[in-house]
């Protein structure tokens, strides 16, 4: 039996309303920040929760954006605005 996280059901829930809310004709979606050097794209992982993930593919009618973000210096530096989302 897998353990799911506290977190990871309020997520799910959380991605449920916005899909909730987007069928329903409403604009909804989720702007995920990578914070991670050399990152490439944003892809949930699987292995955590399949249900995130299956989610996240199978929502048409959010708007799902990544972007990539890096501190140094004391300064927090916009790397990429469009960062490729993989579901």
């Amino acid at each position: 039996m897998q353990c799911i996280r506290i977190a990871h059901l309020r997520e799910r829930k959380h991605i449920r309303t916005l899909i909730e809310l987007a069928e329903s004709g409403n604009k909804a979606g989720i702007v995920f920040v990578a914070g991670v050097p050399g990152v490439r794209a944003f892809k949930p992982n699987r292995d955590a929760d399949a249900v995130i993930a299956d989610l996240l593919s199978e929502a048409s009618n959010l708007v799902l954006k990544a972007i990539q973000l890096s501190y140094r210096k004391g300064y927090v530096f916009l790397e990429n605005p469009d960062l490729p989302v993989e579901v």
